[in-house]
């Protein structure tokens, strides 16, 4: 009885996983699956520890941003003629020029001045799929630094994520943010890329108000001391508080509304600030190994399914009622320390065991179901045979 008992344990388990993994797998278009779908969709728990709790008043002061706004080709020609001057650090134009325009004497002028500042990078693309860097802008040299600009994932959901550095016919090419700290702060570029990470967890901790942001007119008309920009990292781009335009804007773990977020919050100057303002800080999310997560998950899962087991057979009154509340209880306190170890800046991704959780008592029934009627054909020894209620 006991080694019946403990195989359907197992077998419940492994049951409860290649489920879950089909789920994943499979588009649904019927409502009856809404809520596996919202448990397997693009949440994160932890986006609360972002939302509620992790943003900062304080103004990152090594980061100064320039709203450019609609401005022009020719418009930009005088405020690269002032920064050129000016003794920042790096300066980060987020803009793409893939297209030669109508005027070409405009065009070769702010390629001249664009060559002109050492330590100015350039917007790329990249394509993450094929490995290949795309959209180079009409304005780039072989003297120019660059760096991809796009975020993983930024087409489907929530920017959590990004790739600081791809690798690409044996080369390391550096993201946008990467080549920017590389002319900043070369300590801190070695830093990151010591870490070895393919990915790192985005430490969101500012919005617009987190940074100090001026008008491109006010530089171009001397309205600004140019002392702010000394040793300062100078990003370059489109910031957009209407709610109404999305079109530079991307989800992120700040956006208010934490599941079915509605409207893009943040422009991507932003995102690129707020990883800035993490590497410069020396203030990187380190996380769990997802083989490590996965084999939690089971091993858990595994014992939440061996106590179901043995209530389910010898308390089956009240079994349902009761591990409906266990369900929501530890649920809620895995949820709980997701968040509190975000104060810490680590990231544990309990995603994959709340899944498990959540529909361990369903996939129990199921199996019962399932192992009965082997027991019946082909007469297959389970320990729901030897216990009917």
């Amino acid at each position: 009885m006991r080694s019946l008992f403990k195989r359907d344990a197992l077998i419940a388990t492994f049951f409860l996983f290649l489920i879950i993994l089909l789920l994943k797998s499979i588009h649904f278009n019927s409502h009856v699956f809404d809520p596996i779908q919202i448990a397997l969709s693009d949440i994160d728990f932890n986006d609360i520890a972002f939302s509620k709790t992790k943003k900062l008043d304080e103004v990152d002061k090594n980061i100064v941003i320039i709203d450019i706004g609609n401005a022009t080709r020719k418009e930009m020609i005088p405020l690269l003629s002032k920064l050129k001057n000016y003794h920042t650090a790096a300066i980060g134009l987020d803009i793409y020029h893939r297209d030669i325009g109508q005027d070409l004497e405009t065009d070769s002028i702010l390629k001249n001045k664009i060559a002109k500042i050492k330590n100015i990078v350039l917007a790329d693309e990249i394509d993450f799929d094929k490995k290949k860097v795309i959209n180079h802008s009409i304005f780039y040299d072989n003297y120019s630094h660059a760096g991809y600009v796009n975020f993983i994932g930024e087409e489907r959901g929530v920017i959590r994520t990004y790739s600081p550095f791809e690798n690409i016919n044996n080369l390391r090419v550096n993201s946008f943010t990467s080549s920017i700290i590389q002319l900043a702060d070369i300590n801190k570029y070695e830093d990151l890329k010591n870490r070895e990470n393919e990915v790192e967890y985005i430490n969101y901790q500012r919005r617009n108000e987190g940074y100090i942001i001026i008008d491109k007119d006010d530089i171009v008309n001397n309205n600004v001391d140019s002392s702010l920009f000394s040793n300062k990292i100078v990003l370059i781009g489109i910031i957009d508080e209407s709610g109404f335009n999305i079109e530079d804007k991307n989800y992120t773990p700040l956006n208010e509304e934490f599941a079915h977020k509605k409207v893009p919050d943040m422009n991507g100057i932003i995102i690129h600030a707020n990883i800035l303002s993490m590497i410069l800080q020396h203030d990187y999310i380190n996380r769990l190994p997802n083989w490590l997560m996965v084999l939690f998950s089971i091993l858990i899962a595994h014992v939440f399914m061996t106590l179901f087991i043995g209530y389910y057979i010898h308390q089956h009154i009240w079994f349902h009622l009761r591990f409906k509340a266990i369900q929501l209880i530890t649920s809620i306190f895995f949820i709980y320390l997701g968040i509190l170890s975000m104060k810490w800046n680590f990231y544990i991704d309990f995603s994959l065991l709340l899944v498990a959780i959540v529909l361990s008592v369903d996939i129990l029934y199921f199996y019962e179901a399932f192992v009965l009627y082997l027991n019946k054909k082909f007469n297959y020894s389970t320990i729901f045979s030897k216990n009917k209620h």
